[in-house]
């Protein structure tokens, strides 16, 4: 029984299958993944994943996040709809048009509930688009 209960803990707390390029980052609070990666054009993209025990709702938040970059940024091209994250109906958001040479960032956010807990995947970037394999590996973030 007790090589069963390790076993299982094992394989929850493995981190995802990702490619050697995403390195382990330092995580902030309430973050259960975050990688970086080093891109060709020497601009750094992250991958994070976030869980928060709350009542919040994923289409609450991400209409407050799309009101927001739409303030500060009216220039971004904002793209919302409805997705599958870890097995759970998601709200997507993906934001281009916001990076520059300065320290912002294009963004693409995942929000989804499972059980009393709010779940955050985010990448950001810097490129005109998303990478496909880093969307790829956003998905990989699943809870534990």
């Amino acid at each position: 029984m007790a090589a069963i209960f390790a076993l299982l803990i094992a394989q929850a707390t493995q981190s995802p299958a990702l490619s050697p390029d995403w390195k382990t980052a330092p995580q902030r609070p309430g973050e259960y993944f975050r990688y970086v990666r080093q891109e060709s054009d020497g601009s750094e993209s992250t991958i994070s994943a976030t869980q928060r025990t709350c009542d919040c709702m994923p289409a609450n938040l991400v209409t407050q996040l799309q009101t927001a970059l739409s303030a500060a940024a009216p220039q971004a091209t904002l793209k919302r709809e409805v997705a599958h994250a870890c097995g759970s109906e998601a709200e997507h958001l993906t934001a281009t048009g916001l990076a520059g040479d300065g320290p912002r960032s294009n963004l693409e956010v995942y929000a989804f509930r499972k059980g009393p807990s709010l779940y955050l995947l985010e990448y950001t970037f810097k490129a005109p688009l998303a990478a496909p394999d880093a969307e790829t590996a956003l998905l990989e973030l699943c809870p534990p």
